[in-house]
Formats: structure tokens, sequence, C-alpha cells
């Protein structure tokens, strides 16, 4: 008898979603070539407005209603056939469609040859035609939502991120916080729950992944050999650390890196004891994740050091150093 279960790839709901996004750029890439052809009508691009909640939905219409804008429309035209940046002196209108445009154009480019690419990268391809990262990110920031949380979680957080990420667990969640004890400490409070809400349902977030800042996006990778060599180090041991700290030195560090760091406090040290009886607590056998979060508590002890997540950019860039950890996820 033949069997009736499909079997879906596991990567057909987000290749389903990428084909939809194309599918819609397209779309309306092929109706401003129709109405230009006809030569009837007017170009539209239809958009959503955070500013606007009386009047959320609206679109971008051309050539306008007057002669000037009707001229600056065609040249805005014949510059979409050109190799950007665009040297017009655009109307404020037009030039907003040409931004429109090149977003859609670079998000469906984007989408085709499944690269990532970020407000940033946008911005650097055509720093002439978007003038400065704000514009970029007033017309990105329209398709996601900006929702600001608590430092330690808080039980309607962690139930909003449960949900979500139980109704579209494709949808990645990250998290970044500063390079010390309190820092995994909020991470683990979002991914594994807290003590006081043990009793709570729905109130963790499992699928949650730690990007950092960790010691080494600080010091570099000269910390891996001894990692390597610290990772089988004892319960005993590392309580000796914590009840009386030394630091260490360390060599072949830069200037700005000594100087993003910071003297971990009575208090940095309390927490991470705290969070090192949690995870050895039951005398379970730790899961990968939770043995990196181990060694970068022993990292920080034994370095007696800590940094915030601005001490990426006193050494370079955050915004870059996000792109590569963001691609990496």
């Amino acid at each position: 008898m033949p069997s009736s279960i499909v079997t879906v790839p596991q990567n057909a709901f987000q290749n389903n979603l990428t084909g939809l996004v194309i599918s819609k750029i397209e779309d309306i890439f092929t109706s401003m070539i129709d109405t230009l052809a006809d030569g009837s009508g007017s170009l539209s691009i239809p958009y959503c407005s955070r500013n606007s909640p009386q009047q959320p939905l609206g679109a971008l219409r051309f050539p306008g209603n007057s002669v000037q804008e009707a001229t600056k429309f065609s040249q805005l035209v014949l510059q979409l056939c050109q190799p950007f940046p665009i040297h017009l002196k655009l109307t404020a209108v037009a030039k907003l469609a040409a931004r429109m445009i090149r977003i859609m154009e670079l998000a469906r480019e984007a989408l085709v040859s499944g690269h990532l690419i970020t407000k940033r990268n946008i911005y650097y391809q055509n720093p002439d035609l978007f003038n400065n990262q704000g514009n970029v990110d007033q017309l990105v920031d329209d398709l996601a939502y900006t929702l600001r949380g608590k430092g330690y979680a808080d039980l309607a957080t962690l139930r909003f991120l449960n949900l979500i990420h139980s109704l579209r667990p494709i949808i990645p969640i990250l998290c970044v916080v500063d390079c010390d004890p309190h820092g995994i400490d909020i991470m683990r409070t979002y991914k594994y729950g807290s003590r006081s809400l043990s009793h709570e349902e729905n109130a963790t977030v499992s699928g949650l992944q730690w990007l950092g800042v960790k010691m080494e996006d600080i010091l570099g990778h000269s910390l891996g050999s001894w990692e390597d060599n610290s990772s089988q180090s004892s319960a005993g041991h590392l309580s000796q650390l914590l009840i009386a700290p030394q630091a260490a030195q360390v060599q072949s560090r830069s200037r700005h890196a000594r100087d993003s760091l910071i003297t971990l406090t009575a208090t940095d040290r309390r927490t991470a004891q705290r969070i090192f009886k949690a995870m050895i607590a039951g005398d379970r056998e730790l899961d990968h994740e939770e043995t990196e979060q181990l060694r970068e508590l022993q990292v920080m002890l034994i370095l007696n050091m800590k940094a915030e997540i601005q001490a990426i950019d006193t050494m370079g860039d955050l915004s870059h150093w996000l792109d590569d950890k963001i691609g990496i996820a």
C-alpha cells in the first residue's frame, strides 16, 4: 500500500518565505516596467510606515502633480538605467523613490544569492544616494520591529520570546551581552530561565544563540590554547580562583585591548560563583553550550578582567563585528 506520508525538507519553509519575498519585489518592478511601457497611469511603490499610525499603509507614486516633478522623474528613470551612484539633483520625493528602489534591488540580490546584507552594507553601496546611514535605517526599519526588554528578563519578556520562538522557530534569536559574569547570567536567564521563575511554563528561549561579547573577541585567538588546557579544570580549582583571584599576565595584547579591560568586582565574582554552582548542581554532564559558558567564566576569573560591549567599538567597529557574528550564526 503506497505511503501517504510526504517528507518535507527541513529548509522548505525558509525557501518558501524567501521565494515569496523575491516574488513580491519582482511584482513591484514588473508593475513599474509595465506602467512605463504603456505610458499610462503612475508608478506606485507600496509601503508601511511606523511614523503614521493613523495611515500605516501608503504608496509612493510618480510622476507627481507638477511639470517640475515630471521632469525630475524622467531624469530619475534615465539615471536608473545607469550604474549607481546618482549625481542628479533630484527632488526629495524622487530621491526617496530612488532609495526605495535601490534597497529593494539589493534585498532581492541578497535573497537570490543567499548572501547576508546589513543596513551598513546597503549604505556603503551608494553613499551619494543615501547621504547618511540614518536614511537607510529609516527605510529598512519599517520592515522590522524594535522591542526593548529588561536586562534581566521578566516573565512577560520571556513568555513573549518563547511564543515567537515556538510559532516561528526559523527566526533566529541572538543575544549580545557584556563580557562579564552578569552578561552571562542575563543570557542564561533568557535561555534557561531563572530560579525565581522555575515554576512558570513557557518562560525559556532554548533556541537563543549567544554571540558574545567573549574574551577572545577582546584579546584575540591567543586564548585558544589556554582554553583547551583549562577546559578540564576541576571544580575545586575553579573554587580556589573564586576565593583567591590572581590576575594573569596576557602576552601580546594590543594597547586598545588592555584599555578595554576592567577589573572584576567582588559582586562579579559572587555572580560567577552562583552560575558555577548552578551548572554543577545535580552532578550532571554539561552540554557544549554550557561548557563554553563555563570556559568563558574561567578566563574572566583567571585574568580577573571583564569588558563591556563598547570595548569592540574602542578596538574597531561594532557593526563589522556584528556582521561577522551574525553571518556565522
